[in-house]
């Protein structure tokens, strides 16, 4: 089993499995936070990123240890302040998984840019890491909520209704600032949370169009390098 497993981590298979469990986790599992099974489901969905996380920094032994240390206290951080909601205790749980995820996004970028033919779930990875952006500024968002007072303008709701909460509708706000969708119905407050919103709406609008343009250039140099390789052999080998 567990052969099977590294196995299908290595292989680019993974990717989409990634996207799948991000998929799920985001949109399926945590608008259902607010009871035990909903983060139950988040939680598994976690420890799987986490798994994920790992096995690709293996090869590399001071980021694997890094990727391990951060991936299981953020996990078991997020439990101890789930059972006990203290304001710095949560924040310290923010600043690590924070942590966590934008090591897994390098690590994420570095295979699929990797040389080599672009197939699907290396398109599949592409768009996790557009998925992990926004749940990295949604945990950047959490915890300068919690540092600064006010940070945000809620229009119709309370931002004192439960931890789960609001950390949901911090992620909302940052999928809906990194499409550049504007509700209007949060609103940052602080000049700082502000540009970092900015900031995020910046990398929304850059980040497709420059890895859309850099995937169709690695595609075509790979198509190009099997050409002249195929020409090679075929004057090497006449018939």
């Amino acid at each position: 089993m567990h052969r099977t497993l590294r196995r299908f981590w290595s292989h680019d298979a993974g990717l989409t499995a990634l996207l799948v469990l991000l998929f799920l986790d985001i949109f399926i599992f945590y608008p259902m936070m607010s009871n035990s099974l909903g983060r139950l489901l988040v939680e598994a969905c976690y420890i799987l990123i986490i798994a994920f996380g790992v096995r690709e920094v293996m090869e590399t032994p001071v980021w694997g240890r890094l990727v391990i240390i951060l991936g299981v206290t953020g996990l078991l951080g997020g439990v101890v302040a789930f059972i006990y909601p203290y304001r710095y205790l949560v924040l310290v749980n923010v600043i690590i998984e924070v942590a966590f995820i934008a090591i897994l996004i390098v690590v994420i970028l570095i295979r699929v840019f990797r040389e080599g033919h672009i197939d699907t779930h290396r398109i599949a990875g592409a768009i996790a890491v557009y998925l992990l952006i926004g749940v990295l500024w949604g945990g950047i968002y959490s915890g300068l909520a919690l540092m600064v007072p006010k940070a945000f303008n809620f229009a119709q709701t309370s931002p004192t209704e439960g931890i789960d909460t609001f950390d949901g509708k911090l992620l909302y706000f940052s999928f809906v600032t990194l499409t550049s969708v504007g509700y209007g119905d949060i609103l940052p407050a602080h000049r700082a949370v502000k540009m970092i919103a900015v900031l995020e709406a910046v990398i929304g609008q850059l980040f497709p169009s420059i890895l859309l343009a850099r995937l169709v250039s690695m595609e075509i140099e790979s198509r190009q390098t099997k050409k002249r390789i195929s020409v090679k052999e075929d004057a090497h080998n006449p018939s």
